[in-house]
């Protein structure tokens, strides 16, 4: 069994590839958060986790998931991370969660994909992404070769200040940064519910307008997938760009 969570489809990419690869079934963390569903879940071989990188770590809801949820059958499970340059200390902290589970980490792979962490970066071009998103694929591949294998495989090399952005970084993210505080809503807003569908939390309602709640995990989906770009952080989008998996590479 495969699980993913996503906010702009890189995670979903690779995750829907090696469903179709390792012919096995793909469940949606997003759908799993945001409708309160059962953590329960079975499969005879390990399960397979995939997961885009949140200041160094995996979110800490996909955190909860691995450290909370209920796993039958298998106790092994393989995590692998898309992530813009570094990972920090993200095996480290996903093989503690999985342990205290009772669970094995049977692999760790971080995946270079399109960043779509616009409050410190300018986005891609289109082109610029699509390429890298190519350059990914032997990658993808090897590590679904090495799945198949049922081989182990786990990250061995890291920067000397990785300890201090999966602590400190990771800690200052999660209780300044990942809210919504600062999110505003121009008028362009067309009111197509997009954001308020696509919210892993629920964080996003629709009225007389959108309004956004205490719930937000800064996943980012609500603001790259507005198809007006009507919502924005402190005027970050408009300067720096927007990100989504683009449709042509999809299938590919």
């Amino acid at each position: 069994m495969i699980f993913y969570f996503t906010s702009t489809g890189n995670s979903r990419f690779i995750a829907n590839n090696m469903a179709k690869a390792l012919n096995k079934p793909v469940t949606s963390l997003n759908e799993v958060f945001k409708n309160n569903l059962k953590l329960e879940f079975h499969s005879q071989s390990p399960f397979i986790l995939i997961s885009p990188i949140h200041a160094w770590r995996v979110p800490k809801k996909v955190e909860n998931f691995l450290k909370n949820a209920k796993f039958t059958g298998s106790k092994e499970i393989y995590v692998i991370v898309t992530m813009g340059e570094d990972c920090g200390l993200t095996q480290k902290y996903c093989k503690k969660m999985i342990e205290k589970n009772n669970m094995i980490l049977k692999g760790f792979k971080p995946i270079v994909m399109p960043d779509n962490y616009f409050i410190s970066a300018i986005m891609k071009s289109k082109d610029e992404n699509m390429q890298q998103i190519k350059d990914a694929i032997p990658t993808i591949n090897e590590t679904i070769d090495l799945i198949r294998k049922n081989e182990s495989f786990f990250q061995t090399e890291y920067n000397k200040n990785d300890w201090f952005l999966s602590s400190v970084g990771n800690w200052g993210f999660n209780n300044f940064m990942a809210n919504s505080k600062s999110f505003t809503l121009s008028d362009k807003c067309i009111k197509c519910k997009k954001c308020v569908n696509i919210c892993p939390t629920n964080n996003i309602t629709l009225n007389e307008k959108i309004s956004f709640s205490n719930k937000c995990m800064f996943c980012l989906a609500c603001l790259h997938n507005c198809p007006v770009h009507a919502i924005d952080y402190k005027g970050k989008m408009a300067k720096n760009g927007y990100y989504v998996f683009p449709q042509e590479l999809e299938n590919f």
